[in-house]
């Protein structure tokens, strides 16, 4: 039987070149290099660019983990790691992922390979959906152009689990200061590698 380690590169479909390790990326059969992941989120833009200053993914990573240990919400790598998967298809914002044909299926078969490959749950746990969803309120209090707001996905979230965690985020940003760091893109892709191999065990 033919594997992928026997077939010519150019029978394994689609890649792209990845820095910094230089190896190449194919779709239909996923590897996956940390530093890679670490490299590109940082250099990725939150928001599709649409913020204040620049924030990369790689930093909302770092505040996504940070978020679930303080919180008590599950395993911190599963914060960290949540949209590494964005590392190698890109950022597309949350609400468009609804009306692009195929998109979510797509999206989902790269997260599905590459949760299994760090031994992460199956899917997005309960606890990790809902430091991402803290981190996107303090996110758009210090990033959009009026305070707190956010795109809209219908189905996001009931009202009342929506008024919950906006209030414990209005909270962590009155009470702890919690901000975004506006990091430098290199500087966000250290501190993701330090969190990384600080939780790996």
């Amino acid at each position: 039987m033919e594997t992928a380690q026997s077939t010519r590169p150019q029978d394994l479909g689609p890649s792209i070149t990845c820095f910094p390790s230089g190896k190449q990326f194919h779709i239909n059969f996923p590897t996956f290099d940390i530093e890679d992941i670490a490299h590109a989120l940082g250099m990725t833009c939150r928001f599709n660019g649409h913020v204040r200053h620049f924030y990369s993914v790689a930093e909302h990573s770092v505040i996504v983990a940070l978020l679930m240990q303080e919180l008590d919400l599950g395993d911190p790598m599963e914060g960290l790691l949540h949209d590494a998967h964005e590392a190698y298809v890109g950022d597309i914002v949350a609400p468009w992922k609804d009306v692009i044909s195929d998109w979510r299926a797509f999206e989902q078969r790269l997260e599905w390979e590459l949760r299994d490959y760090f031994h992460l749950p199956v899917s997005k746990t309960s606890g990790c959906r809902q430091a991402d969803r803290l981190a996107l309120y303090i996110e758009g209090w210090y990033l959009k152009a009026r305070r707190g707001e956010i795109g809209s996905r219908p189905g996001d979230s009931d009202a009342e689990e929506d008024r919950r965690l906006r209030s414990i985020a209005q909270d962590l940003i009155d009470k702890r200061h919690w901000r975004t760091l506006n990091l430098l893109p290199s500087e966000a892709t250290a501190a993701f590698m330090k969190h990384y191999n600080f939780l790996r065990p």
